[in-house]
């Protein structure tokens, strides 16, 4: 799922990473997640 385009957040390390991303237009939540031990990431698609 992830390309040049899209690609799974780490808001583990930068909490509220996506929600700049949405404020600013340079993002939007697919509304997937992928799950890597105990942290969930979410799929965000990139408008830059």
């Amino acid at each position: 799922m992830q390309s040049e385009d899209m690609a799974f957040l780490d808001e583990n390390n930068l909490p509220g990473i996506g929600k700049w991303l949405n404020k600013k237009e340079l993002g939007i939540s697919m509304g997937v997640n992928a799950q890597s031990g105990f942290c969930t990431y979410p799929l965000y698609m990139l408008l830059f």
